[in-house]
Protein backbone atom coordinates (compact mmCIF):
# COMPACT_ATOMS: atom_id res chain seq x y z
CA UNK A 1 0.00 0.00 0.00
CA UNK A 2 2.82 2.39 0.84
CA UNK A 3 4.39 1.89 -2.60
CA UNK A 4 1.10 2.51 -4.36
CA UNK A 5 0.34 5.58 -2.28
CA UNK A 6 3.26 7.31 -4.00
CA UNK A 7 1.87 6.42 -7.43
CA UNK A 8 -1.66 7.35 -6.44
CA UNK A 9 -3.48 4.25 -7.66
CA UNK A 10 -3.75 0.50 -7.22
CA UNK A 11 -3.63 -2.06 -10.00
CA UNK A 12 -6.57 -4.40 -10.55
CA UNK A 13 -5.21 -7.22 -8.37
CA UNK A 14 -4.37 -4.86 -5.52
CA UNK A 15 -7.82 -3.27 -5.71
CA UNK A 16 -9.45 -6.71 -5.65
CA UNK A 17 -7.46 -7.75 -2.57
CA UNK A 18 -8.20 -4.51 -0.76
CA UNK A 19 -11.93 -4.82 -1.41
CA UNK A 20 -11.86 -8.44 -0.20
CA UNK A 21 -10.03 -7.44 2.98
CA UNK A 22 -12.47 -4.62 3.70
CA UNK A 23 -15.47 -6.88 3.07
CA UNK A 24 -14.20 -9.67 5.32
CA UNK A 25 -13.24 -7.21 8.07
CA UNK A 26 -16.67 -5.57 7.96
CA UNK A 27 -18.39 -8.96 8.19
CA UNK A 28 -16.14 -10.07 11.05
CA UNK A 29 -16.80 -6.86 12.99
CA UNK A 30 -20.53 -7.32 12.44
CA UNK A 31 -20.33 -10.95 13.59
CA UNK A 32 -18.57 -9.83 16.78
CA UNK A 33 -21.20 -7.16 17.45
CA UNK A 34 -18.96 -4.23 16.46
CA UNK A 35 -16.10 -5.38 18.71
CA UNK A 36 -13.20 -4.54 16.38
CA UNK A 37 -10.57 -5.98 18.73
CA UNK A 38 -12.34 -9.34 18.97
CA UNK A 39 -12.82 -9.51 15.21
CA UNK A 40 -9.25 -8.51 14.32
CA UNK A 41 -7.16 -10.04 17.06
CA UNK A 42 -9.42 -12.93 17.90
CA UNK A 43 -11.00 -14.32 14.77
CA UNK A 44 -9.06 -12.89 11.79
CA UNK A 45 -5.68 -13.81 13.28
CA UNK A 46 -6.48 -17.20 14.82
CA UNK A 47 -6.79 -20.61 13.14
CA UNK A 48 -10.42 -21.50 12.47
CA UNK A 49 -11.44 -25.16 12.44
CA UNK A 50 -14.09 -24.60 9.79
CA UNK A 51 -11.42 -23.17 7.48
CA UNK A 52 -9.14 -26.18 7.78
CA UNK A 53 -7.33 -24.62 10.75
CA UNK A 54 -6.20 -21.69 8.62
CA UNK A 55 -6.34 -18.09 9.74
CA UNK A 56 -9.01 -16.07 7.90
CA UNK A 57 -6.48 -13.33 7.12
CA UNK A 58 -4.30 -15.89 5.33
CA UNK A 59 -7.18 -16.99 3.12
CA UNK A 60 -7.52 -13.61 1.46
CA UNK A 61 -4.53 -14.22 -0.81
CA UNK A 62 -6.35 -15.51 -3.86
CA UNK A 63 -9.84 -15.44 -5.25
CA UNK A 64 -10.04 -19.24 -5.13
CA UNK A 65 -9.32 -19.28 -1.39
CA UNK A 66 -11.95 -16.63 -0.77
CA UNK A 67 -14.57 -18.55 -2.78
CA UNK A 68 -13.89 -21.84 -0.93
CA UNK A 69 -14.66 -20.28 2.43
Amino acid sequence: MARRAKVGRLNTLESDRLIALITVCEEAVSLFENDVAAAAAGWMSSPVRGLGSKRPIDMLGTRMERKRS
